[in-house]
């Protein structure tokens, strides 16, 4: 942003006679500097600093909101996968047990068990996944 007063501002700021850093590549770039008390030079000088602090502090507080809305995100993305992941325990818990009781060599079942294991895998295997046949018997 460009402001000026009085005579004809700075084209560059090394055509200033008096250049004072402020913060984000921002100056105070004066003509006529050379007609400034001490105490005038002073309350400028003064006067940069607390402008180099003042946008400082708002780039402090966007990063901060920034912040903000970043850990609200994680909290729930973390929620949500903490749900998604509990609603997916128990049909996986029931597809895993009806897998390993079919599988298993310890026991003979009965067709109708393994119907019903089946049945269960199918099941909890997702609402849209069903495809209506009969598993064929062992």
């Amino acid at each position: 942003m460009e402001a000026a007063t009085g005579s004809a501002m700075p084209g560059c700021p090394g055509a200033a006679d008096l250049l004072l850093e402020l913060s984000g590549g921002s100056a105070l770039a004066l003509r006529g500097a050379e007609h400034l008390s001490a105490d005038e030079r002073r309350l400028l000088n003064a006067f940069a600093r607390s402008s180099a602090f003042a946008q400082q502090q708002l780039l402090l507080q966007a990063d901060a909101a920034s912040a903000v809305s970043l850990a609200e995100a994680n909290r729930l993305r973390t929620a949500m996968l903490a749900a998604v992941s509990h609603d997916l325990r128990t049909p996986l818990a029931s597809i895993k047990a009806a897998a390993t009781s079919v599988l298993s060599t310890e026991v003979t079942w009965t067709p109708e068990a393994i119907q019903g294991f089946c049945e269960t895998i199918d099941l909890e295997g997702g609402p849209t996944q069903h495809s209506g046949r009969k598993p064929a018997s062992t």
